[in-house]
């Protein structure tokens, strides 16, 4: 469901945390078209196993020295699909043993565990969504995935910390009239955080629901009637005990010309309310405000021209963002991008927002980079985060290839007094296909991670692995 006068959410997107997907249709299957060729059961096994050795494995700012340890990870995954559903499940988990700078030789244990489901079933007109995941991470060890970042990722990704977050995820969506005169789509989102053993006073248990509904009405063939109700709520288990609720009802219209022009509009309100316990009294802050989204795109020959303007309600008050934007696809690489400014009541300056994705072949490899800016919101102050990402892999022959990837995500908070945040990696890898199942690989990797007021933590790492994928089924 679209949702465009939505409230900037601070997201929680644990590394290593699955995200599952569960399409159930809620009517009987329609008659399909054609006769399509449905692949049986898959059940397959990845193993990766090999050494790393690190001159601070557990991202300290006063390192112990140099750690060499064996990781082996098992995934399994099975899937199954007919015309009209789809099994998938898969999980996993890593073996780790080996020599820590601080200690004797460790026994083997059991690191990063997580678990997946998606079911699948679809008619023309309804479908109904459900979703589950659960994942072990250790914070020390978390690494930040920059290209799945998009500048949109929790601030707490780039906390590094000892102890363990395990995050499980569940959800639910229905849509009813897919595709017809009169179209209802609902989303019901569960996600709980839980830290153990960890000390930063950032890292907070947390508890977070959301449910959001839409109805679209088609007036003509070209324009409909557009409403939504969004709900979200947040409980955090801090030292004030904040609860945060959000609320925003919205009405609007779209319609489409038959020359690739679509516009919509969306009006309405919205209604923030925080609790917090101050000098042993609960106390609740309340703010509401209209808020809109227009938006407008026009389909050209070579990819797509946008335009958008929004004002949103979120913890620190309202923020209106204006953007534009461009997707090419040309002869022998893509391009999509935004760019924008920003304006809130938490910060008198005009921000720049956006993103940068640019891929494009090479006659043995490919080039990759990715940039972008965008804005969440917490109880405490708005938070600009920045992710960009550079990739570049060349093939030295049939079997062999090396790449490059270099990222950088960081955070800056509009509030002086809050923490800022940096973390950038450089990776260098050699990839050799040892037989038809067999790969092997061999890298080396830095990263920096920075924090306002403390010294940085300084990582660089030797890895070499070997991998295999075992098709069990068929």
């Amino acid at each position: 469901m679209t949702t465009a006068a939505r409230r900037p959410e601070r997201r929680s997107r644990p590394r290593g945390a699955l995200t599952l997907a569960v399409v159930l249709s809620a009517l009987p299957a329609a008659a399909q078209q054609g006769a399509e060729t449905v692949p049986g059961p898959v059940l397959r096994l990845d193993v990766t196993s090999g050494v790393t050795a690190s001159d601070n494995i557990d991202r300290e700012r006063e390192p112990a020295g140099t750690s060499v340890l064996s990781q082996t990870n098992l995934r399994a995954t099975y899937d199954a699909r007919t015309r009209t559903e789809r099994l998938t499940i898969s999980g996993g988990v890593q073996l780790e043993f080996g020599a820590y700078a601080d200690e004797e030789i460790a026994d083997p244990g059991l690191k990063s565990p997580f678990l997946r489901v998606a079911y699948q079933r679809r008619t023309r007109s309804a479908q109904l969504s459900l979703d589950a995941a659960y994942s072990v991470v250790d914070v020390g060890r978390e690494r930040v995935e920059f290209e799945d970042l998009d500048g949109d990722g929790d601030p707490d990704d780039l906390i590094l910390d000892r102890g363990t977050r395990a995050a499980t995820r569940l959800g639910a969506g229905l849509v009813l009239g897919r595709d017809g005169p009169a179209t209802y789509s609902a989303e019901l989102g569960y996600a709980d955080t839980r830290y153990s053993d960890t000390t930063d006073p950032d890292l907070n248990d947390s508890v977070t629901l959301t449910f959001d509904q839409g109805l679209s009405l088609a007036l003509t063939r070209t324009t409909r009637l557009l409403l939504d109700l969004d709900y979200r709520e947040r409980d955090e288990d801090d030292a004030e005990e904040t609860f945060e609720s959000n609320i925003a009802a919205t009405v609007g219209l779209s319609h489409a010309w038959n020359t690739g022009l679509s516009v919509s509009a969306r009006l309405g309100y919205s209604v923030e309310e925080i609790t917090r316990t101050r000098g042993g009294a609960r106390s609740t802050e309340r703010q509401d405000a209209p808020v809109f989204s227009m938006s407008l795109s026009q389909q050209r020959p070579n990819g797509e021209i946008t335009a958008s303007l929004s004002r949103q309600l979120g913890e620190q008050g309202t923020r209106t963002t204006l953007r534009f934007g461009r997707a090419l696809e040309l002869p022998r690489s893509s391009l999509d991008a935004s760019l924008g400014i920003t304006a809130g009541e938490s910060d008198d300056d005009l921000r720049l927002v956006g993103n940068l994705a640019y891929s494009r072949p090479t006659p043995r490899g490919a080039l990759t980079l990715r940039l972008s800016q965008q804005v969440s919101s917490d109880e405490d102050t708005d938070v600009f985060s920045t992710v960009a990402n550079l990739g570049y892999r060349h093939e030295l022959s049939r079997l062999s290839q090396v790449s490059l990837s270099l990222g950088l995500a960081a955070t800056d908070a509009v509030d002086p007094d809050e923490t800022d945040r940096q973390r950038t990696s450089l990776q260098v890898a050699y990839s050799r296909r040892l037989t038809e199942d067999w790969n092997f690989n061999l890298g080396l990797r830095h990263s920096t991670s920075r924090e306002t007021g403390l010294d940085p933590i300084i990582e660089n790492a030797v890895f070499a692995t070997v991998s295999r994928r075992f098709d069990l089924l068929p």
